[in-house]
C-alpha cells in the first residue's frame, strides 16, 4: 500500500538471498530500495540517501543493527524495523533505542509490508499532522 508518492528505503543486510527478496516485494509497492551490506555501508548509504524508513538485520559485520539504530538515532528519528532470528543477544541495547520495531526471522512477506506500512503511515503522521 503506497500511500502516494515513492519512499526510499534502506535494507542492510548481510544475506543477499534477504535484501534481494524483501527489495523486490518493496519495489512492486512502488518503494525505492536501497541495498547496504554491512552497518558500516548501511550508515553510509543514510547519511547519502535521507531513506524514509529503515530495514536492518541485526547481525551483520562492520557495525550490527543495534549500533547502525543507534547512530540513527542520534540524529533522525526515521521509522527503523530490526530483522533477526535472534534477538536474546541484543535485548539490553534494544531497550535503549528509542522507536524501533523488531521483526523475527523467518517473517512471511504480508507481515513485512504491514509494519513497513504502519510504520511509513505513522512517520508521514508526526511529520506532517493534520
Amino acid at each position: 500500500m503506497n500511500h502516494g508518492r515513492t519512499r526510499t528505503i534502506l535494507i542492510a543486510d548481510d544475506d543477499s538471498a534477504i535484501t534481494t527478496a524483501i527489495s523486490v516485494r518493496l519495489a512492486s509497492e512502488g518503494h525505492r530500495c536501497i541495498v547496504a551490506r554491512s552497518g558500516a555501508e548501511a550508515l553510509g548509504c543514510f547519511d547519502r540517501e535521507s531513506p524514509d524508513l529503515v530495514i536492518c538485520d541485526l547481525h551483520m559485520p562492520d557495525g550490527d543493527g543495534a549500533t547502525l539504530a543507534e547512530c540513527i538515532r542520534a540524529t533522525s528519528s526515521v521509522p527503523i524495523i530490526l530483522i533477526s532470528g535472534v534477538r536474546e543477544v541484543f535485548r539490553r541495547r534494544l531497550r535503549r533505542i528509542a522507536d524501533v520495531t523488531f521483526l523475527r526471522k523467518p517473517f512471511l512477506t504480508s507481515d513485512l509490508l504491514q509494519v513497513v506500512d504502519a510504520a511509513l503511515v505513522a512517520s508521514r503522521s508526526t511529520m506532517h499532522p493534520a
